[in-house]
């Protein structure tokens, strides 16, 4: 049987998509004081926002009249015509935020108009008449919400804890205050004083809130303008980029966004000034008619969606890498051809004409062409050995169709083996014989072994990750801290997410053998793990903190075991690094003695093996 929703569990399901967590409340009502022009926001939160959010701003304030509407779902000032939902310039616009909150909490609302002798005070409860009265306030708007999920005891068993609820609550404040550096925005937390930054340039605000300390010889500033479209912001110099998660910010429009093209396309115009694919720190707006975007594709509206995804690609790509070309940090190449998707299909009238473009190299190519540059590229796969897989011509060698678009089209052509290696018996590896005869660098980069069975590659720093690993856990399980004072400590300027994520795992770092004093934004490194050399110090502990602020659910044990497994990536020796014959002769029979020595800390392989019999049938001999 059909029914109709009552209003009630109508306005819980909505909850479910607008309300997630308080985080999701608090991001709804700052957005309704930027709407009501406010230049001035307070936020005040008890226990993560799960007892109390407590939004006062100096905006516009309502009337009587409004402020009854306004808990009412489908209840919005912002959209009147089926046009408006076509340029839409406003945060709120669905008229679900304060119907939803008001489901799953007890909400107060005190509102004054500037010109009002005073003002009105709304109090609601679920299932109940609200109460309007007058109330004696300043004027503005202040929301109260007490007790988020109360009366769903099943929605508030899921919130995490309380250290990761201010995580989310912290990074939405971070965003918004982004957004509107001239606009002044207060924070506190259980009477703590998170940030209170006044109205400044957006370079000041980026310094103040995720650049920290001498950021400003840090920051590039990106300015541009393509038609109608401008893009302006500030993004961290390479040398001072990671391959760690950074803080990457995009706002259109002054709306904070989520799109991992544009984060790509970001990173493209730095990729070729890295080996590893780096994340570099940046905080971009883009400002374009409103007319070419749609923000109503997610609930929260941190997804949009372009009317031309592949231009603003572009532009953002050309834009910061117009940035790094006028501080001479990159060569000349025109990146307008570089495209996030490798190829794209155009129908020009029919299954005959259909025309395929390559979008890396911005080629247009007929079908049978593309079959034929793939057979060719193909077969000539097949003649080349392992040993040179890394080495391919330059892509130019396939036209008219490069390598990435036959790849992405045919399955990656470098798989030359088609069987996946076994692994080799540790037991008969410990009767081996070491000698220079069989034991031998690859490339300063792997070892090769030759066995009794046929041949072991043995990549060096996966081996020496894990032996220094497993020694690492041995000592920790053994409660010894494998630690050496500086003689020189190294002070260390952190923002205020790093800052709260190093206070949440203090007594992790100091137990692997990381000592060091905290003050207000800062840190000063007094001693280090022994494996560690005294230059990579502070690159690893930064990528400690970074890391720990990405995944911030990691539970005690396996954030000790990451922060070990990092030590023993940064301490191991590296590809390109020459071995002598008794280097080599000690890392295997060190990986050998490894409890688990067929893959590093983080899961890559250590030991491929080829055996006789797979040489024999290659060589046709059998």
């Amino acid at each position: 049987m059909i029914k109709i929703l009552p209003e009630f569990i109508a306005n819980q399901i909505a909850a479910g998509e607008v309300v997630q967590r308080p985080e999701s409340v608090i991001k709804e009502l700052v957005e309704n004081s930027l709407d009501a022009n406010a230049d001035t926001v307070g936020v005040f939160i008890k226990n993560a926002g799960k007892t109390l959010i407590h939004i006062v701003d100096n905006g516009n304030g309502m009337a009587k009249e409004d402020l009854e509407l306004a808990p009412l779902r489908h209840s919005t000032s912002k959209i009147v015509t089926v046009e408006d939902l076509e340029e839409i310039r406003t945060f709120g616009f669905r008229g679900e935020a304060l119907a939803s909150i008001s489901s799953v909490s007890l909400l107060e609302i005190r509102t004054r108009r500037q010109n009002d002798k005073h003002g009105w005070k709304l109090i609601s409860e679920p299932q109940k008449e609200f109460l309007v009265e007058p109330d004696n306030i300043e004027a503005g708007t202040q929301v109260l919400v007490k007790n988020l999920f109360y009366n769903v005891p099943a929605r508030r068993k899921f919130l995490k804890a309380n250290t990761t609820e201010f995580k989310y609550i912290q990074e939405t404040m971070y965003k918004l205050a982004l957004a509107y550096p001239e606009k002044r925005f207060t924070f506190y937390a259980d009477n703590q004083l998170i940030f209170d930054v006044q109205p400044e340039t957006l370079e000041e605000r980026i310094i103040a809130l995720v650049a920290g300390g001498n950021a400003e010889d840090r920051l590039l500033k990106v300015e541009a303008t393509y038609d109608k479209i401008r893009i302006y912001g500030y993004v961290e110099q390479p040398q001072f980029a990671t391959v760690t998660n950074s803080a990457q910010y995009f706002f259109l429009n002054k709306r904070s966004i989520i799109s991992k093209n544009l984060n790509y396309a970001v990173s493209s115009a730095f990729e070729n000034l890295f080996n590893k694919k780096p994340k570099p720190m940046f905080v971009l707006h883009i400002e374009l008619d409103y007319k070419s975007v749609d923000v109503n594709v997610h609930p929260q509206k941190s997804e949009v969606k372009f009317e031309d995804e592949r231009l603003i690609f572009t532009c953002v790509k050309k834009a910061v890498f117009d940035a790094l070309k006028l501080h001479n940090l990159v060569p000349e190449f025109t990146t307008e051809k570089s495209i996030y998707e490798p190829v794209n299909y155009t129908d020009a009238g029919g299954k005959q004409n259909t025309i395929i473009v390559d979008k890396i190299t911005g080629e247009i190519i007929n079908e049978r062409k593309l079959i034929n540059a793939a057979s060719n590229f193909q077969n000539i796969s097949k003649n080349i050995s392992e040993s040179s897989k890394n080495y391919f011509p330059d892509k130019a060698s396939y036209s008219p169709f490069s390598k990435a678009a036959i790849d992405s089209l045919y399955g990656n052509t470098n798989e030359l083996s088609e069987n996946k290696p076994e692994f080799f018996s540790k037991k008969n590896i410990e009767t081996e014989e070491l000698t220079a005869s069989n034991l031998w660098q690859f490339h300063s980069k792997y070892i090769f072994m030759q066995t009794s069975e046929g041949m072991l590659a043995i990549d060096q720093h996966n081996a020496h990750e894990r032996i220094i690993y497993e020694r690492l856990i041995k000592k920790n399980s053994e409660n010894q801290t494998d630690r050496q004072n500086l003689l020189f400590p190294i002070e260390l300027h952190l923002n205020n997410m790093q800052f709260a994520a190093l206070k949440d795992i203090e007594n992790d770092l100091q137990q692997v053998g990381f000592g060091f004093d905290l003050s207000p934004k800062k840190a000063v490194i007094t001693s280090k793990p022994n494996s560690l050399e005294i230059d990579s110090v502070e690159q690893i502990f930064l990528e400690i903190i970074e890391s720990y602020v990405a995944n911030e659910d990691i539970n005690h044990t396996g954030r000790q075991d990451k922060l070990l497994a990092t030590i023993a990536c940064k301490a191991a020796i590296k590809a390109g690094n020459k071995l002598s014959f008794e280097a080599m002769k000690k890392l295997v029979t060190g990986l050998f003695n490894c409890q688990l020595p067929y893959t590093c800390p983080h899961g890559r392989a250590i030991v491929i093996e080829y055996s006789l019999l797979d040489f024999d049938k290659k060589f046709g001999r059998i």
